[in-house]
């Protein structure tokens, strides 16, 4: 136990939040729209509020619910995560088993025959006698621990284990963000190509109705004109559009576990989904424990710093212990037998005596390996907090932009309705009436689009404050966000905490 007290290299310590880190400067704790679009509400921040685990049922919808359960069920990446955290507590149980002894059981059979010569007769019959020696050993290694190497590796590997856990975590919150943001996406494509469906339905009828009023001489060919190119530039906007969606819905058949000829069309509208009344604002002190992309960059750090001590250990000497005890049975010739214990106390020392500083010169490659990923964690954290910052920003700018566009809307509406009646009455001409048509269809699609973005607000805003994993219980990794024991929780692993005297807390 004495040569176990010894443990170089640094002691790994937990990053604290960054001083005067926020979010802004003055954050807003509601957004009123005053919206009269369906689904549309006020928005109220809570700092109280925690993010739920299944965050997506915020919108109170069926169908996203369905789709997100789906595509945690079926995505490739979701199940590729979670092997690799299967492979990182695997290659951490086997680095477990170096605290205990290697046994190396060995059994020997060596049966010879021994002539001797009759000396009354160089001719005659010689006699021949048989002996017999069995052993049976068992050999014993066990490399001490004694500058701490080992415990350093499983530090190290338990660092791995977090990162995979964490790594699983963000394919989890970036697949059902994406599902999400899809679906969302969708409804809003569907809604501008029916828009822009209607629009092309009312142009074909007011040609129709120009090419009467053009044979019986009330209109000359011009307005005629006029009004097929409106409609033929109408029609031109919508293969784009179908485009669109046509590549979001692959990709959200992708998100899904599908292929794309597996799409059997659901979708959802806008008009069907419900804008969360509160939403969650994670403290900043918070924000870094609960991001699994901050947590899987702590991971790499920690696992950085415990490379220092594998480093460090591994310039020093490293002692190997090689007792072996057995058993021999000695027979000859069926006279005499002798039985007894065969013992041997061994052991060996290895490590250089010279190596032109390679070993100074790995340590301090670590050590430069831990500066990288310290810089790499910083920079991780600044983008945490601006992507929270351009979440509010955008939650508190669109809802403005929806009550505007909104108001556009109705305007065009209600100038499209008089400039129509003119132009039926003769006062405008057909171009007055194809400007007001145009400024009402891009009215609605900005209105559209506008609403869109209220929902796409909220997902972001729930993105970037982690996807409430910790909140989560499902068929994936339950995980906390805390980093957990450099020594594991296995039997093997409690037995070497027993020997190191350590109580079953981290050791500090």
């Amino acid at each position: 136990m004495a040569l176990c007290s010894c443990e170089v290299g640094p002691d790994y310590i937990s990053p604290s939040t960054p001083e005067n880190a926020g979010y802004s400067s003055k954050i807003p704790y509601s957004h009123d729209s005053k919206s009269l679009v369906p689904g549309d509400r006020e928005q109220m921040f809570e700092q109280a509020r925690d993010v739920p685990g299944q965050w997506w049922e915020l919108f109170h919808s069926r169908q996203i619910s369905a789709f997100v359960k789906e595509a945690i069920e079926n995505h490739p990446d979701i199940a590729a995560a979670e092997f690799a955290l299967r492979q990182a507590r695997e290659v951490l149980a086997a680095d477990e088993t170096q605290f205990l002894p290697q046994f190396r059981p060995a059994y020997g059979a060596n049966p010879r025959n021994a002539f001797s010569i009759n000396p009354t007769s160089f001719s005659g019959p010689s006699n021949t006698y048989l002996y017999r020696f069995y052993t049976g050993t068992v050999s014993v290694g066990y490399s001490p621990d004694i500058y701490g190497r080992v415990r350093r590796t499983i530090e190290s590997d338990q660092a791995s284990v977090d990162y995979q856990k964490y790594q699983l975590e963000a394919a989890h919150l970036s697949l059902t963000a994406n599902v999400v943001g899809a679906v969302i996406r969708d409804a809003q494509l569907a809604g501008e190509i029916a828009l822009t469906n209607e629009l092309i339905d009312i142009c074909r009828k007011k040609l129709a109705l120009a090419e009467k009023r053009f044979k019986l001489g009330a209109i000359d060919q011009g307005d005629v004109l006029g009004q097929q190119t409106f409609l033929a530039q109408t029609e031109a906007t919508l293969p784009p559009l179908e485009k669109s969606r046509a590549q979001n819905r692959n990709a959200l058949m992708s998100y899904l576990g599908r292929f794309p000829n597996q799409d059997t069309g659901e979708s959802v509208s806008l008009d069907s989904l419900r804008l969360p009344a509160k939403l969650p604002l994670s403290l900043p002190s918070k924000l870094v424990r609960q991001r699994p992309d901050i947590m899987s960059a702590e991971s790499r750090l920690h696992e950085a710093s415990a490379a220092i001590g594998i480093a460090t250990a591994n310039m020093l000497p490293q002692i190997t212990l090689a007792p072996n005890i057995g058993l021999y049975d000695f027979a000859f010739a069926g006279l005499y037998a002798f039985k007894g214990v065969l013992w041997g106390l061994g052991g060996q020392t290895s490590g250089s005596i010279f190596d032109g500083g390679g070993g100074f010169q790995q340590r301090e490659a670590a050590i430069s390996a831990y500066q990288q990923e310290t810089e790499k964690y910083k920079s991780v954290v600044i983008n945490a907090f601006k992507d929270v910052s351009n979440s509010l920003r955008a939650i508190e700018s669109d809802a403005k932009l929806l009550r505007t566009q909104e108001i556009s809307e109705k305007v065009a509406k209600d100038n499209f309705k008089i400039v129509e009646v003119q132009y039926n009455s003769g006062s405008k001409n057909l171009a007055d009436l194809l400007s007001a048509g145009l400024s009402l269809f891009r009215a609605r699609l900005d209105r559209l689009r506008a609403q869109s973005d209220r929902y796409s607000d909220t997902v972001a805003l729930v993105t970037a404050l982690g996807g409430g994993w910790w909140n989560r219980v499902d068929e994936t990794p339950r995980t906390t966000p805390t980093l957990t024991d450099p020594i594991g929780s296995s039997p093997v692993a409690a037995a070497v905490r027993a020997q190191m005297g350590l109580g079953p807390d981290r050791p500090k």
